[in-house]
This record gives C-alpha cells, structure tokens and sequence, in this order.
C-alpha cells in the first residue's frame, strides 16, 4: 500500500515474466484479496487511532474541567474562610465598642445619681409614669416649664433601665425626645452598628412644649439587639 499526495492509498503489485491469462486473473484476484484485507486492517487502525485520540481529548478535557473545579473550590473556601475571619473580626470589634459606649455610659450615670435631688417641685406640675420593657415602672412629677432632660435623668438612673433606649408616650405614642447630646450621640453609634438608622438630635424642650401636661405615661423602649 502506497500513500498519493492527496493522502489516498493505492495498491502495487509487480507481476515479472510471462503469465498465462487465467494465472493472470488468479494473481490479480489473489492482489485483490490481499488489498482488501490490508484496506480492512488499515481502515482498524485508523479507527483505533481516531478512538483512542477521541478518549485522550475526553480524558485531557475531564482533566482540565476537574482541575478547574477544584481550582474554584480552593478558591470559593479561600474566599468563605476570608469572609468567616472578616464577620468575626467585625464583630469583636462591635463587640468591644458597645462594651466602650456601655462604659461611658455607667459613669455618666453615676454622675447623675450623685447629683440627682428630689427638690419639692411648686406651681402646674405634670405627673408622668414612667414604665420600663421589664414591666417595672415609677411615677415622678415635673414642674410643666421643667426641661424634659429631667425626665431623662430620672429614667437613666433607675435601676431597671437598660443600656440604650428611647422614650416615647403613650397615646399618641410618639417619641419623646429628652435625651442630651451626648448619649444621643452613643445610642446613634450602637443603632448604627446593629444596622439601624438612628434619628437626628433634637435638644430636650419643656413638657409644656412638648404638650405633656397632668397625666402622662412614656415606655422605654430597648434599643439593643
């Protein structure tokens, strides 16, 4: 079997010497046989080889899908190790800062305590309960053109008051804004971290500017998470 140039095979014989006609066409049907059988054994091979490039291009292309498989999820477990260390350092770091704010917090409270007095209290006068998440409360009258920031102290050094909250009346419940500037500025650095939006400072008005006159009841709601 001879290659051509346009990769086809052709079949060479070379009969020498005188034949007869009919030993002719045996030879040539002998040629013939043989061609076949070696066209059949070469048509084998070259599905073999075809069969076995086709499996090694599967093998090498699951290779590379397999590689890249465990080359993502190297990656995806790098990257969820990284995330997992990152939310902890951030919440230590939370942690440690409302533990900060809980800190300056305790001793502005003490300072209030020492100085908190129950001076008699004279003219149109405003009784406001006060009750807390715990379901304890008091009562404790204010003079109506007092700053309701008193009423801020006296809930502040209660012992059943917690950390960081807001005050809000009753009926129409709306917020009470009593608090001074600098506990509005920790209560909105801790709402800020536990990802609430925190509401602007509003300075302490009277109760009467605040429409609270006679009776009035206010909750203390817990802001912490």
């Amino acid at each position: 079997m001879c290659p051509r140039a346009d990769n086809r095979m052709f079949s060479v014989r070379r009969i020498t010497g005188f034949v007869a006609a009919s030993e002719l066409v045996e030879k040539l049907q002998k040629a013939v046989d043989v061609t076949r059988t070696e066209i059949k054994e070469l048509q084998e091979q070259r599905s073999k080889i075809m069969a076995d490039r086709q499996i090694k291009e599967q093998q090498e292309r699951e290779y590379r899908e397999s590689a890249e498989r465990d080359k993502r999820k190297m990656l995806e477990a790098k990257r969820a190790r990284q995330e997992k260390l990152e939310a902890e350092d951030k919440e230590r770091q939370r942690i440690g800062d409302t533990e900060s704010r809980r800190k300056m917090i305790a001793v502005e409270r003490e300072r209030l305590r020492l100085q908190l007095t129950k001076s008699p209290v004279t003219g149109e006068t405003v009784n406001v309960q006060v009750r807390f998440p715990s379901g304890d409360k008091f009562s404790r009258k204010f003079a109506i053109g007092d700053s309701l920031e008193k009423l801020f102290v006296a809930i502040i050094c209660h012992e059943k008051c917690p950390d960081f909250f807001t005050v809000a009346s009753g009926f129409p419940r709306c917020q009470i804004h009593c608090a001074p500037e600098w506990y509005h500025s920790l209560l909105s650095q801790q709402l800020a971290a536990d990802g609430a939006t925190p509401s602007a400072f509003r300075p302490a008005s009277s109760f009467r500017e605040a429409g609270l006159k006679r009776a009035v009841a206010v909750f203390v709601n817990n802001c912490e998470t």
